[in-house]
């Protein structure tokens, strides 16, 4: 870092930025056949939107962003690490999904949470 540069935080604060994030994410969900999305509001849960696919499955989503670009599952998991144990203690919906999706400035990385880590999908949930 250069002196008196100011450093650029990883990751931005998930209070009022992120709903332009979330509202994104709901068109984008809609656009790949989720009929139903659903914005939560409660800021005690770790997700912030339940989206059901026509078959009537639930998908869990939890929108972060960060400054910076994510290259991989590992470089979003040292950024992410407590947003995705929380998301890993959530009960797996029967035939439905628990995700991470982070905006970063090259745009959207999509990631399944599993109870041993995160896998990257693509966005791809409609089963």
């Amino acid at each position: 870092m250069i002196a008196n540069e100011p450093e650029v935080p990883v990751r931005t604060k998930n209070q009022h930025g992120s709903r332009v994030y979330e509202f994104e994410a709901r068109i984008i969900l809609r656009k790949r056949g989720f009929p139903l999305v659903v914005r939560v509001a409660d800021p005690s849960l770790p997700i912030n939107l339940i989206a059901w696919s026509e078959q009537g499955n639930a998908h869990l989503y939890r929108v972060v962003a960060s400054r910076r670009a994510i290259a991989s599952a590992a470089v979003a998991a040292a950024i992410f690490p407590e947003e995705i144990r929380q998301l890993q203690a959530i009960p797996r919906p029967p035939a439905g999904s628990v995700n991470l999706w982070i905006h970063h400035e090259l745009g959207w990385k999509y990631y399944r949470v599993l109870p041993g880590g995160i896998i990257d999908t693509e966005g791809s949930d409609v089963e």
